[in-house]
């Protein structure tokens, strides 16, 4: 069995020359749903299987970065032009991370209160056995 992982990246810079050159190396191959077999593999296919990694380079895509300025949108290269710009980027994976950032608080402050709760009755039994075995009586009951 095997996990697919998508991958999305943005940044506020124009992309390198190098991967507009992948993508046309590969433009041929975006016109299939899903790569063949024995597809001919791209010249940075090696620095990823190298790393453990199948790439399905027929869903490899660039896409333009957007940014939502009052609800009207405008691409990198007009925003360089605009002095000034309220920008507010909507991420969908940011959100979810937050999301399951939360989960994983909860669930770590409910594993911490449990833990110190266990040290707290531990620590009272042991208490309560060394004070009867330093009394000379019988440790328990």
């Amino acid at each position: 069995m095997s996990t697919s992982v998508v991958v999305n990246l943005g940044s506020s810079s124009n992309f390198s020359t190098i991967l507009y050159d992948l993508e046309k190396e590969i433009s041929p191959l975006q016109k299939m749903n899903k790569c063949p077999k024995d597809f001919k593999r791209t010249s940075v296919e090696r620095y990823f299987r190298a790393n453990g990694f199948n790439l399905d380079w027929c869903s490899f895509k660039l896409v333009e970065l957007t940014f939502f300025n009052h609800n009207h949108t405008m691409n990198v290269q007009e925003k360089k032009s605009k002095k000034n710009y309220a920008e507010e980027n909507v991420w969908e994976l940011v959100e979810s991370l937050q999301y399951s950032q939360s989960m994983y608080t909860d669930t770590t402050k409910f594993n911490i209160t449990l833990l110190i709760f266990i040290i707290i009755v531990v620590g009272l039994i042991l208490s309560i056995g060394i004070f009867r075995w330093y009394k000379k009586k019988v440790i328990f009951f």
